[in-house]
């Protein structure tokens, strides 16, 4: 703070009666009250090698000192020349209140009722008179507000849990204080609002849902906690990852209507989807964070693999129903009409000929009977991959959606 005040004559004597309370100190270049002219910029100096930290200090000035017309006070800074070329190191980092400035010096009787600077505003005073010199600034702590406002630029690290990957909302932290300075001297109170973004609340992978702000005390020091919710943008995912990959289940569920003794096509199908599968998890993997811990679209990835790994292990134990029934015929069987010539080696009861009818051609009605159990093996194995893939998604998004939809203040 800067005051120049009037002076009538120049100042022989003085007495300064101020409250210190040093936050930090930085050797013996803690000026407290410095009186700068034209002509010389240290005319006064009051630092904390003449008064100790937390201290009611009156100093008398009474030898070598004359303060000349024309000049600036400074509280907490030295001067270089009047009211400006401050310097950082020289400055006093603490608390300064009741400072009395009398322009003669004060008796031992006075100074030991003024020790405690019980005034309640910033005076200068002149010599016989009960008013105040004029100052550029005069005002009341007690019912004025001091204002500060500066912008901070600082970057920080949140903790993520990415369990629910890519359906995941995030809370972020942020703690300020007041170091050094218990509560008794300074208390954090929100204002207004107390927190608001200002800027855009979509961003490229997140949308900034709330804000909130909290003040409270810990260990006797007042602490302000400043919370934003974030919830991730999962439309990519979903378009280029779940419904891809769904898709592709889908084919290679397709090949289950192949015939069950066609095993090459049905293998191949399976094989390439389980490959394009296996790819598109590579490439998605590649970008997602790294963690110790299975997200939710690891379960995807894992589970629509494996669902073809199933399915390829399904048509093999379906090609060894037909080797196996393929084995059990005669390899010189010759259907003519209903009866073989080598019936006499092979067990052909009587009650076959009761399944025959007009609907099954004779080649039809072969496969059949060789396949009938790869062929109901195959029925129930479609059944069982419908109940696979529908139990695994109806459980897969409902856990999805629930974490997407809760409500921001549920995360506070």
């Amino acid at each position: 703070m800067i005051y120049k005040p009037i002076l009538d004559v120049e100042l022989v004597n003085l007495t300064v009666c101020v409250f210190v309370m040093f936050y930090r100190t930085r050797g013996k270049t803690n000026t407290i009250v410095s009186y700068a002219t034209e002509d010389n910029n240290n005319e006064l100096i009051m630092g904390n090698a003449e008064i100790r930290p937390i201290f009611s200090a009156t100093k008398n000035y009474t030898t070598f000192l004359r303060l000349h017309q024309g000049g600036t006070i400074a509280l907490g800074q030295d001067q270089d020349w009047p009211g400006d070329g401050f310097d950082e190191k020289q400055s006093f980092s603490g608390a300064l209140t009741e400072f009395n400035l009398w322009d003669y010096e004060l008796n031992a009787s006075t100074i030991a009722l003024m020790a405690n600077c019980s005034t309640s505003k910033l005076e200068m005073w002149s010599s016989g008179s009960t008013r105040p010199m004029d100052l550029t600034l005069l005002f009341s702590g007690e019912t004025n507000s001091i204002i500060m406002t500066r912008e901070y630029y600082q970057d920080y690290s949140c903790q993520f849990d990415l369990r629910y990957y890519p359906f995941d909302s995030q809370v972020c932290k942020l703690l300020f204080d007041v170091q050094g300075l218990p509560d008794q001297y300074t208390i954090l109170k929100p204002d207004h609002n107390g927190v608001e973004f200002i800027g855009t609340r979509s961003l490229v992978e997140f949308d900034i849902l709330l804000e909130r702000l909290e003040v409270f005390s810990v260990n006797n020091i007042s602490e302000a906690e400043v919370k934003f919710v974030f919830r991730r943008r999962m439309e990519f995912h979903v378009t280029n990852t779940f419904l891809q990959t769904f898709i592709l289940i889908g084919i290679g569920f397709m090949s289950l209507y192949f015939d069950v003794d066609n095993f090459s096509d049905r293998i191949m199908v399976t094989l390439t989807t389980m490959l394009v599968i296996a790819t598109i998890t590579a490439s998605i993997q590649a970008s997602l964070p790294k963690t110790s811990y299975y997200k939710l679209i690891d379960w995807w990835l894992l589970f629509s693999l494996n669902a073809l790994v199933l399915t390829m292990c399904f048509h093999t134990g379906i090609a060894h129903l037909c080797y196996k029934a393929k084995r059990a015929a005669s390899p010189a069987l010759i259907i003519k009409g209903y009866r073989s010539k080598s019936a006499s080696n092979l067990i052909s009861p009587p009650k076959v000929n009761s399944l025959v009818n007009s609907g099954f051609p004779n080649e039809d009605f072969r496969r059949h009977f060789y396949y009938r159990r790869a062929h109901r093996v195959n029925f129930w194995g479609k059944v069982a991959f419908v109940a696979l893939i529908l139990t695994f998604n109806v459980a897969f998004w409902y856990s999805a959606l629930t974490e997407y939809s809760r409500p921001p203040s549920d995360l506070l």
